[in-house]
């Protein structure tokens, strides 16, 4: 058997920044509430890019992201499901939009989506997997 593979040293990525991670997963398995998830944007250009909020759904989520990311540096964002929609499940999304210099250049824009699944373990189960120490929630 012969694998044949190609590793590519730096790969393809968004222009002019990059999210991590790309999509939000703030899941939530057990009784434990997960209401909060961080993400990074990462300027990969050779200018600061200034960050302007295009839409989100406030019914479902707070956002708190910086203003600017300076070229070359990385910022820390976040998302907190509001305490309306804490036991609720959704597929919504957060589009930001880095305006760009020069003559007829549009805003590049981004959407990352962000996902909640809501899925209570029973309280029997929930206490085993707690007590065990293996996922779940606490009582």
């Amino acid at each position: 058997m012969q694998i044949t593979t190609h590793v590519i040293a730096d790969p393809d990525s968004t222009y002019p920044v990059v999210f991590a991670p790309y999509k939000l997963d703030i899941s939530q398995y057990g009784t434990k509430k997960r209401a909060k998830i961080e993400f990074e944007i990462n300027n990969v250009s050779k200018k600061d890019q200034a960050i302007e909020l295009v839409s989100y759904d406030s019914r479902f989520m707070t956002l708190n992201i910086p203003k600017v990311v300076k070229a070359g540096e990385t910022v820390k964002g976040s998302v907190k499901i509001t305490d309306a929609k804490i036991s609720e499940s959704f597929t919504k999304s957060i589009t930001l939009a880095f305006k760009q210099s020069g003559p007829n250049t549009k805003p590049v824009r981004f959407t990352i989506p962000v996902t909640r699944t809501v899925r209570p373990l029973s309280s029997k189960l929930d206490s085993v997997m707690t007590s065990t120490g293996r996922g779940g929630g606490s009582k």
